[in-house]
């Protein structure tokens, strides 16, 4: 008779062994979040696209180094069908505007901004809707460039009333907030905030917080599944991770990360290589319908694409 210890190396290896052999292509998908490395390179990860049936990538050269905002837009120039070029600004008034303007020239198709991430915001306590940041608005507004702004309500309640401020400011204008808001586990203000603005939106990315969102996940995970049934029209999907320089790490990194995101969506029940060797992790097992949206349709009807 077999041990229980025996039965469940039997049942780990099994799923294991389905996760690897799935078809992961059985979805299209945008990846609406990444970031962009210092020495990126992006035709290696054309190779995974490939292989997650990726059609489109779009690009965020977050980071001082314009370098990163020179190699997005080179990516999309070079491969216009497959990467989307976002533009960065880490400063605002007249300078930032000017170097706005000259994003704009070279082609990108959106803007990221980072001021009211929890690592700036608190240096320099930029209001979201102060006159600086209201003037590149207005120019993203009038360019249709759709807003990317990391904000974290959960740390800075204040940034609620700015970001209502400048929604009902710009109505007909797309602004993505990422990370469900940043009000996981709670969602109860990401919930109030796209109930009241039809032109607002975030995507479920999870970055360098994987294991905290996983986390929220495991203990709420009726929550989610009635977050996203309900704003299954609102939520774009990506990983926001960092496409590097090309090392055998890198690629498996980025096999794993993508099939770890889908099967979180997907599966009832998944097994995650970034998580204890013994612990099987909660799936939010969605529908087809909403994983379509969530993976492609969303993102194909409301961002600007090239």
């Amino acid at each position: 008779m077999k041990t229980y210890r025996e039965i469940f190396k039997k049942i780990t290896q099994e799923v294991k062994e389905y996760q690897r052999e799935k078809d992961y292509k059985k979805f299209k998908k945008l990846d609406t979040h990444e970031h962009v490395g210092d020495d990126a390179d992006f035709e290696a990860f054309l190779e995974v696209m490939a292989e997650f049936n990726i059609e489109k990538t779009f690009l965020m050269p977050t980071g001082k180094n314009h370098e990163r905002q020179r190699a997005a837009l080179k990516a999309q120039a070079q491969y216009p069908d497959k990467f989307v070029a976002f533009g960065f600004l880490d400063t605002l008034g007249k300078e930032g505007e000017n170097y706005l303007s000259s994003l704009i020239e070279q082609g990108i198709k959106g803007v990221k901004f980072l001021f009211w991430h929890p690592a700036v915001y608190p240096e320099k306590k930029i209001a979201f809707d102060s006159p600086e940041a209201l003037n590149v608005f207005e120019i993203c507004a009038k360019r249709r460039l759709p807003v990317v702004a990391h904000l974290s309500l959960h740390n800075f309640p204040e940034q609620k009333e700015q970001l209502e401020h400048t929604l009902k400011k710009f109505p007909e204008h797309v602004f993505v907030i990422p990370h469900y808001l940043e009000t996981a586990p709670e969602l109860a203000v990401a919930s109030e905030l796209l109930d009241a603005h039809a032109n607002l939106y975030t995507d479920i990315s999870m970055g360098g917080g994987k294991n905290r969102y996983v986390a929220y996940i495991q203990g709420f995970r009726k929550r989610f599944r009635s977050f996203f049934k309900k704003y299954q029209d609102r939520l774009f999907w990506g990983t926001d991770i960092f496409i590097e320089a090309k090392s055998v790490h890198e690629m498996n990194f980025y096999r794993e990360r993508i099939r770890h995101d889908i099967n979180m969506l997907d599966e009832r029940f998944f097994y995650s290589p970034f998580f204890k060797e013994s612990q099987f992790l909660q799936g939010l097992n969605f529908s087809d319908e909403i994983l379509e949206k969530v993976f492609y349709k969303n993102a194909e009807r409301v961002l600007s694409m090239p």
